[in-house]
């Protein structure tokens, strides 16, 4: 899988997310699970994937998800560690909604003992016998800056969510186009929190920090 740009790693047990325990920055640090955080300091709980070398990186620190000492046993520590270019710190998305080391097709992330506590560690762990049990399954969920203005891309056209013809009446009809030229205000779109919560099937988020970076994630 092709993912851009910063997201959460949600567990399909508890909806809690992976993250670098007290936002800890110094090696070896573990990863835990925690309630999500929409706002505030969220870097350690938001992860990139590089597709190409299988690293999940941390926004924190950049440091990578990693199996403590390199080697694949029931129960390794998973811990945030500098890049070393090693299969400990190689994973890959599968369909089932597991995450399978680089070091070997049996091995995944699974969050200890199936514990439903906030706080409860992150280990390797064989997949479970007929495919991964609950707790061995997370979900890629997109970042989205509630303070920000962002695109909104179809992921089965790559169109972007509109307002036709730039209208900025009431009630003017929505559809979609290709990447507009110039301003775009027509195609930006802010999240409110407070009144919502946004649920976007075959949509991608485009996330634009003005005059800095651009934010593109790719949902799943």
């Amino acid at each position: 899988m092709d993912f851009k740009g910063y997201f959460y790693i949600m567990s399909r047990q508890t909806g809690m997310v992976l993250d670098v325990k007290e936002s800890n920055k110094e090696a070896s640090t573990p990863i835990i699970v925690r309630n999500l955080r929409a706002e505030g300091p969220v870097e350690n709980q938001l992860w990139k994937y590089n597709s190409e070398t299988g690293e999940l990186e941390s926004r924190l620190n950049g440091f990578r998800i990693d199996v403590k000492g390199g080697y694949a046993n029931n129960s390794a520590a998973i811990i945030n560690y500098p890049t070393n270019n090693a299969p400990n710190q190689k994973w890959y998305f599968k369909p089932d909604g597991s995450i399978q080391s680089g070091l070997g097709d049996e091995w995944v992330l699974d969050v200890q003992g199936s514990n439903t506590a906030p706080g409860t560690s992150v280990i390797l762990y064989e997949r479970k016998a007929g495919g991964p049990s609950i707790n061995q399954q997370f979900d890629v969920v997109p970042y989205v800056p509630t303070d920000q203005f962002f695109y909104i891309r179809s992921s089965l056209n790559s169109c972007y969510l509109q307002i036709k013809d730039g209208s900025d009446k009431a009630s003017a009809p929505l559809c979609i186009g290709k990447k507009a030229d110039g301003d775009r205000k027509f195609q930006r779109w802010k999240y409110n929190k407070e009144i919502s919560n946004m649920k976007l099937l075959n949509w991608s988020l485009e996330a634009h920090l003005y005059i800095t970076a651009k934010l593109v994630i790719k949902s799943l």
